[in-house]
């Protein structure tokens, strides 16, 4: 009974074919069809699951001279955090569940997790533990966001038992940094500065935006990574992440969202594979967002009976907008 209609999503092909379908769907369940909505190609939207990353693991997103691998944990999590680089000029990226895909890399990134603890477990089965380590020591740069972030520190603990039965486990070291989970998780829209990436390390700070969501407290890294300036609009002063060397890690999420961190990394890491800095302009990763945003809406709004929908919906007094 709460079914009011049907609408049929990313249809590829032609409409006529599928009409005596959509007939017999009518006929069957005395439901209307509100309308079909063909699969718009050309725009940059995040994957609606880790169903996409099926993909992405097996062939890399881009062609160029700097290569991003993000490890594919088991649990994985905000693996949009990365969509940026998708369309970032010269930037090659690619989700690994196998340390050979460590080879040729110039960022490895550990991402957020649903489950740090296991996920630390099994980074150590597949050898990631070791060959992040040795990767590090060669040079080249490690990053962790989130739970990511957790586990390039000493330890990760779990008094409460939060994620399990599990109630500690060594970390990969990389970071000066001590995790403790807590029972409630900490939710933030965030402002902070970051020390941007520079020739000889960290250089000028630029501000940056993102959001935090995680159950864990880590204290301990001798160099914070940010400054949290703000946090759902109020005013504060917090440390956050954790920064050694060519080795980082932060709470924020979209931190690569923000163009003028994203392009001084991406420069960072072309001189230190003697690339020189990108000549192309920085890309607006939000104008290009919110601009296949609004084109998905028009999209949807042509292919639909929006009146209808807004009707069924209970917003009877907005139908008039369907037509404008």
């Amino acid at each position: 009974e709460r079914v009011r209609g049907f609408i049929i999503n990313k249809f590829r092909g032609d409409i006529a074919l599928l009409r005596p379908g959509l007939d017999f769907l009518r006929e069957k369940t005395s439901r209307p069809v509100l309308g079909v909505v063909p699969y718009l190609d050309g725009v940059s939207l995040p994957d609606e699951d880790g169903v996409a990353l099926q993909h992405s693991a097996r062939a890399p997103r881009g062609d160029g001279d700097v290569r991003i691998a993000v490890i594919k944990l088991p649990r994985i999590s905000n693996f949009t955090d990365f969509d940026p680089f998708r369309s970032s000029p010269g930037v090659s990226l690619e989700f690994i569940d196998d340390v050979r895909g460590l080879s040729g890399a110039d960022l490895v990134v550990i991402p957020g997790t649903k489950n740090t603890l296991s996920d630390l477990g099994w980074l150590r089965e597949r050898g990631f533990a070791e060959a992040l380590c040795a990767f590090a020591q060669k040079g080249g740069m490690v990053a962790g966001v989130c739970g990511g972030f957790q586990m390039l520190g000493a330890s990760v603990s779990d008094p409460n038992g939060v994620e399990g039965g599990l109630r500690e486990a060594r970390g990969l070291g990389l970071l000066d940094a001590r995790t403790v989970l807590l029972e409630k998780k900490s939710t933030y829209q965030v402002s902070a500065s970051v020390r941007a990436f520079g020739p000889s390390g960290a250089g000028e700070p630029v501000d940056v935006e993102g959001y935090e969501i995680h159950m864990g407290s880590t204290t301990g890294a001798a160099e914070p990574f940010a400054r949290i300036s703000r946090r759902n609009g109020v005013e504060a002063d917090v440390a956050d992440g954790g920064r050694q060397g060519n080795v980082w890690g932060t709470y924020i999420h979209g931190i690569f969202d923000n163009d003028e961190f994203r392009a001084s990394l991406l420069d960072t890491l072309r001189r230190a594979k003697g690339c020189g800095r990108d000549a192309s302009p920085a890309e607006s990763f939000g104008a290009r967002r919110e601009a296949s945003i609004e084109a998905l809406a028009a999209h949807v709004k042509g292919s639909l009976d929006i009146e209808a929908v807004l009707r069924i919906a209970g917003l009877g007094e907005w139908a008039g907008l369907g037509r404008s």
